[in-house]
Parts: C-alpha cells; structure tokens; sequence
C-alpha cells in the first residue's frame, strides 16, 4: 500500500473545498490531475498487448515513470488510501446522492439502459457516492500550498455496538386488536422456532452434501 503523504491530503482537502459540490472519486482525480499535475501520476497511454494463445487481446499502460515520486499515484490510491485516511481522520464523509447524467453517458452507444427503479423517471438521475467535509472539518481553513500545516485530526467519539434488538426492533402491534394482540407472542415464538428448525435443517443438508461429495 502506497503510503499516503501530508501533500496528498492536502490536496484533497483544497479540490473539496474548492467547489460547493460534492464530488465522486472519480471527478475529484481528474481535477486533482488537472489543477496539480506534478503531484498526481497520470497514465502516458495505452497499447495493445499480443495476448497468449487462447486468450483475448489485453490493454496494459506503456510507461516509465516512477509511480512513487507522487502523491497520489493512482485512483485507486485515492479512494482506498487518501481519501480512506481523511475519513479515519474525521474531516470526509461519503454520502449517497442523486447526480444528473451527463449527455455522454445517455448517448454512449452499447450501455444498457438501466431500470426505471434506479432512475427518477421523467428525469436523467442516477444514484452516486460523493466525498464532502464532515460538519467539523468545514470550518478548517483551506490550504494556500500543498505542503501547509494540517489542521488537528477529528476525535471520533466511539459508539457501543448496536444489538440485532437495537437495530431492528419489534415492531408496535396497536394495529392490532386485543385477541390477535394476546395471540402475537405466541405466533412469533413458534415463528422463530421454525426459523430455527429451518436453519438445523439446512446445515445437516450441506453437511451431509459435503460428505456425500469427498465420498464420490
């Protein structure tokens, strides 16, 4: 794992506060690359590979530069390093939004339609993970240069863990009336001894497959 630099994070933190717009993982690398290009690595481009016998044709960067002269040496170092140690740190959090599609992704010949289910009809909406400051760390000044001082992390106050109870509590039965209300903890008694009984069941099924398959 790359490690993740003060400069790095420094740059995130000034894309994010850049915009009034929450960001995809995505769009926040493309602009990291086009506002600090001597700090974010970009692919030179691509060539086709002769592929073994059997095989496709493959696609592989053609390079020689030294990923590790830079800050953010990858998307995938920004998603799963950088902006994964901002969080730890208190100052991103990654929210679930609705973003417009772009003409280019409507009109992309071969892409699949998706379902109305993951779009608002009568509108070009699709679901997305955007990266923000958290409440606390928006009120920390930006930095003017990548190798500024970084403000004091957040102290995350640790939760107890929730109990499946806590979680999913049961719900009221005011709907019902007085008979079927008597009669509910009974009904859900036997109702988890089936789930239960279901659940032995198929562990002796699978158990008896797996024995029945190193026999054969």
């Amino acid at each position: 794992m790359p490690p993740v630099s003060r400069v790095a994070r420094n740059l995130v933190r000034s894309i994010i506060g850049s915009t009034e717009d929450a960001l995809t993982t995505r769009q926040m690398y493309q602009q990291l690359a086009t506002k600090f290009p001597k700090h974010v690595y970009i692919p030179e481009r691509t060539q086709n590979v002769k592929a073994e016998r059997g095989t496709s044709a493959s696609q592989a960067i053609v390079d020689s530069v030294d990923r590790s002269i830079f800050d953010i040496q990858s998307m995938r170092h920004l998603k799963m390093d950088v902006l994964r140690e901002l969080q730890e740190r208190g100052e991103v959090q990654k929210v679930h939004t609705k973003r417009q599609i772009s003409h280019a992704e409507t009109s992309k010949p071969g892409k699949p339609k998706k379902p109305e289910s993951s779009q608002t009809q009568g509108s070009s909406l699709t679901d997305a993970w955007v990266w923000r400051f958290t409440p606390t760390a928006r009120s920390n000044p930006l930095p003017t240069e990548p190798t500024d001082a970084e403000p004091p992390a957040v102290v995350l106050e640790k939760s107890e863990p929730k109990t499946h109870l806590m979680m999913y509590p049961v719900p009221e039965n005011n709907h019902l009336n007085t008979r079927r209300r008597n009669a509910r903890p009974a009904k859900e008694k036997r109702d988890r001894a089936w789930a239960t009984e279901i659940r032995k069941v198929m562990s002796e099924g699978a158990k008896e497959a797996r024995a029945s398959s190193n026999v054969a």
